[in-house]
């Protein structure tokens, strides 16, 4: 989730970056407001590709989703518009969420550790609930813009801390990964304990997968397309 989250802050930012549009490098959002709740009943195709982290393979499918807690959601940043570095800052301040879901693809967050993140081949079914609190997310990076590709990219990315207070995922008995089932409960109540150390140990490894899966999304986009989604010209996507 805050992975996402983080996404969608550097789209906003570089195109401010780019095109000095924007005179002030002090920006906040989302940009985007969504319903909250946020509910669809209604049976939704999806597929992921942020590689090598995650995959969602086409024909999974989710329903009847209930979402609580997006209007907790909020960001700020700062932008030097000559040097194109970003300083953001990312919160949460409580977010769940409950779905019925059929889906199959894999996860690789190592070097996480398979206490902190299983990984491999992923399938499961049935019904899912999420819940997470306080979530502040800090971090800097360095931005390339590429008027030949008509891309804008990070070129150096640094997350430096990840904080929450609390996590609960339950995606139910179904769910087998890498050939496991998971004890949500357990794997619930060690996983702030778990992330913190792991991501103490590993901050460079861990951020260079965000680094990765990051600009696996940047490339999908023009900057003509963050321009117009900066100035809130397009359409915000809805359920």
């Amino acid at each position: 989730m805050t992975l996402y989250f983080s996404y969608l802050v550097t789209l906003l930012c570089v195109t401010i970056g780019f095109t000095q549009v924007v005179s002030d490098t002090e920006g906040y959002g989302p940009a985007c407001p969504v319903d909250d709740p946020l509910i669809s009943f209604r049976p939704q195709l999806f597929n992921v590709t942020l590689d090598p982290v995650l995959e969602i393979n086409e024909g999974s499918v989710y329903g009847n989703l209930m979402v609580l807690g997006l209007s907790t959601y909020g960001y700020n940043f700062y932008l030097d518009t000559n040097l194109f570095n970003l300083d953001f800052n990312i919160t949460v301040d409580e977010l769940s969420a409950m779905s019925s879901y059929n889906a199959s693809g894999y996860l690789d967050l190592r070097p996480l550790s398979e206490e902190t993140v299983p990984h491999g081949n992923f399938t499961g079914n049935g019904f899912a609930h999420f819940r997470l609190n306080d979530v502040v997310v800090t971090g800097n990076g360095l931005m390339f813009i590429d008027i030949i590709r008509n891309q804008a990219t990070f070129q150096m990315l640094n997350i430096s801390s990840i904080d929450f207070t609390s996590i609960a995922v339950d995606l139910g008995e179904t769910f087998v990964i890498d050939g496991k089932v998971i004890d949500w409960i357990a794997w619930s109540a060690n996983f702030k304990s778990n992330f913190d150390y792991d991501f103490e140990v590993n901050k460079s490894s861990v951020n260079e997968l965000f680094y990765l899966g990051l600009n696996t999304i940047l490339k999908q986009y023009t900057l003509v397309d963050m321009l117009e989604f900066i100035n809130g010209e397009v359409e915000c996507e809805t359920l």
